[in-house]
């Protein structure tokens, strides 16, 4: 009797296929669910990081034109090309046609875009010399490519850079 026993609970011990494959498809679920949650706090984040670059860009060519650095007023140059990545960059000079760019394109990460400037537009906003006041009162908004999230740089006609 006791040998029927201990073959009967042999029988009952480990996991069944329906088990094993229960138990791995809640881990996929559940890997899944993290892993689209990082991506899109990724995106989210670089989001906001080009927007605070965005924003030091602006305040650094006001602080330029108030100091009259190299005797010029300073501004920003924003790009919207429809065959090349979103970029800005910063010059001297009136504008950016007739100025002087310094350094290299700064260009958005990916799955950033610019909604203003436009698509296949360009947009400068230069500062005043001395007074560091922004020649018009502008913004610069981006955004995720997918829509899920946007942020607007206002410049005001204080010169002040908020977003």
């Amino acid at each position: 009797m006791k040998l029927l026993k201990l073959k009967a609970n042999q029988a009952n011990t480990g996991f069944s296929l329906i088990e094993v494959i229960t138990a791995l498809a809640i881990l996929v679920i559940m890997g899944s669910v993290a892993f689209l949650g990082l991506y899109n706090y990724r995106l989210r984040r670089g989001l906001e990081w080009d927007a605070q670059k965005i924003v030091a860009a602006l305040r650094e060519s006001r602080n330029r034109s108030v100091t009259q650095l190299d005797g010029q007023q300073w501004g920003v140059h924003f790009e919207n090309p429809t065959s090349t990545p979103d970029f800005y960059l910063v010059f001297y000079g009136v504008s950016y046609g007739s100025g002087t760019p310094t350094g290299n394109r700064i260009i958005l990460n990916p799955g950033v875009i610019f909604l203003e400037p436009p698509s296949t537009n360009g947009k400068d906003i230069s500062f005043l010399k001395v007074s560091g006041l922004p020649v018009s009162a502008s913004s610069v908004a981006i955004e995720l490519a997918s829509g899920a999230a946007s942020t607007t740089i206002n410049i005001d006609s204080q010169g002040r850079v908020s977003f």
